[in-house]
């Protein structure tokens, strides 16, 4: 699996596979985030998480109600990088390849589309 990685650093240039983003993701909260120790660090990732889909949440009751079009912009260039981001801190606490758990997800969900197709016909 490939991801995009524009210039936030010079070393996060260009695409990388799962395994390199979690590298990058690893070196990058050494250096950056400052929660890196044990059960504190999962705390604190799931604290941002919960943040991030807090904004999402904000942004479909808007939609919900109606009263205006809201704007998209922090979805797009908020919240979905800060999705990839905590996905990667989990997969490197766990010591988990995302890429891997990604795709047998989705193979379960393939799986489970197709005998759900074959019972309703």
């Amino acid at each position: 699996m490939f991801l995009m990685f524009f210039s936030v650093h010079s070393y996060a240039d260009g695409v990388m596979d799962t395994t390199d983003a979690q590298r990058f993701q690893a070196d990058f909260d050494d250096n950056y985030f400052e929660i890196n120790r044990d059960f504190e660090k999962l705390r604190h990732i799931l604290l941002h998480l919960v943040k991030t889909t807090g904004k999402m949440a904000t942004y479909c009751e808007v939609m919900e109600h109606g009263k205006v079009d809201p704007d998209a912009s922090q979805l797009v260039n908020e919240v979905l990088p800060d999705l990839l981001i905590h996905a990667l801190q989990i997969a490197n606490y766990y010591h988990v390849d995302l890429g891997e758990k990604y795709a047998e997800r989705i193979q379960f969900i393939i799986n489970r589309s197709k005998s759900v197709s074959t019972t309703s016909n």
